[in-house]
């Protein structure tokens, strides 16, 4: 704890770095609006089920290091009802590179549907694209 933060513990030096840091199962307000989306959606009948950071899925097993190994939790599953083929949805608020590898090796490894969704600048419409 510290007197310059009014008794709060300090915050990791990374958080400064990047912004705030979200807890797990916490939605950013990208992800929260994408969620309000989704919703609408399954009211509609559009989408059967959908779910945040529901899944973690193993992309590497442990190293000969005895390091684990490289895990990615997909922001949102999602089962459409045109196909019934689920999807992992990794949102994004802007462009960057952040994530995407692992969001790459996940479509490459596993049997489903992944897709890279991107809010419109400054707008409350989303664009995806498949992985």
């Amino acid at each position: 704890m510290s007197r310059a933060t009014g008794g709060k513990p300090a915050r990791h030096w990374s958080t400064y770095l990047r912004g705030q840091r979200k807890e797990r199962g916490q939605m950013n307000k990208t992800e929260a609006a994408y969620a309000r989306q989704l919703e609408l959606l399954r009211a509609a009948g559009e989408v059967l089920w959908w779910a945040y950071e529901a899944v973690t899925l193993r992309l590497t097993d442990t190293t000969a290091e005895g390091r684990p190994g490289i895990r990615y939790t997909p922001d949102f599953a999602v089962l459409p009802a045109r196909d019934q083929v689920l999807e992992f949805h990794e949102v994004k608020g802007h462009e960057g590179a952040e994530g995407l590898l692992r969001l790459k090796m996940a479509a490459d490894q596993f049997p489903a549907r992944f897709f890279l969704v991107k809010r419109a600048k400054r707008g409350t419409t989303f664009t995806s694209e498949e992985v």
